[in-house]
């Protein structure tokens, strides 16, 4: 094998000795990516309720803390990827996280490459620090996270909805801290982008959008929803430590 390590711009040479050695020679130039892969969490939290009728008061459940959340294991430019009992997870000691196999996995398409496998791992209650280990197709592959780091990067985006002639035309939010409600004046820096999502009582989102001007705190609906259809609103956001945050607010 000869594997180039800069840009394609250094020549290939084939070493002497396979001349001497072997009378024919083949030689194959695989061009493209090599494997990669990292590491995430998606947390969420059930962050408080939004009253079903005028003049629909959101209240929110202070404090607010993490009470779900996934592992996420990316795994890129793999000729051949990893069926999920191919993939297992583990958390440090304490975590009860033991081997546990992938239970979901979906293939994000992107726009240059040949995609990425997204694995996850549900789980109950909220991460701890450690060192996180993931066995993919036999090769085992650490991850530290700092749990602390988390629980910094933790800010509520409360929702206000706007519904008229019955129906959901309009959310807007405040950024509060999960300990006391206190409004903060701007997104903190940590958030890389906001995305809204609207589930109906099948639990199927019916709707979503991300929003990545952070000065932007309010969305006008592309399309006017039935609010009688509405059962959930999510807010949620992504930070710069590879972990997404959200927060239910069911409709009541």
């Amino acid at each position: 094998w000869f594997v180039s390590g800069q840009t394609l711009s250094e020549p290939i040479t084939v070493p002497s000795y396979v001349f001497n050695q072997f009378n024919p020679c083949f030689v194959r130039l695989r061009y493209g990516h090599q494997f990669k892969s990292d590491f995430g969490m998606s947390l969420f939290s059930s962050a408080g309720t939004i009253n079903a009728n005028p003049p629909y008061n959101v209240t929110v459940n202070y404090p607010v803390s993490i009470s779900l959340y996934n592992l996420r294991f990316n795994a890129q430019f793999d000729p051949s990827y990893a069926a999920m009992n191919e993939v297992k997870f583990t958390g440090p000691s304490g975590s009860g996280i033991n081997g546990v196999q992938a239970s979901q996995m979906n293939l994000r398409a992107d726009e240059d490459d040949p995609g990425t496998i997204a694995y996850y791992a549900n789980l109950i209650g909220s991460p701890m620090t450690g060192l996180y280990t993931v066995n993919y197709k036999g090769t085992n592959l650490a991850f530290n996270i700092d749990a602390s780091q988390i629980n910094a990067h933790l800010v509520v985006p409360v929702p206000s909805i706007t519904v008229s002639n019955g129906m959901l035309t309009a959310i807007s939010w405040t950024y509060r801290n999960p300990s006391n409600g206190n409004v903060y004046s701007s997104a903190p820096l940590f958030i890389e982008g906001v995305y809204i999502g609207i589930e109906d009582y099948n639990g199927n989102r019916i709707y979503k959008y991300k929003i990545m001007d952070l000065s932007v705190k309010n969305h006008n609906l592309s399309s006017p929803i039935l609010w009688n259809n509405v059962s959930n609103i999510t807010m949620g956001y992504e930070e710069i430590l590879n972990s997404s945050y959200g927060f239910s607010f069911p409709k009541k």
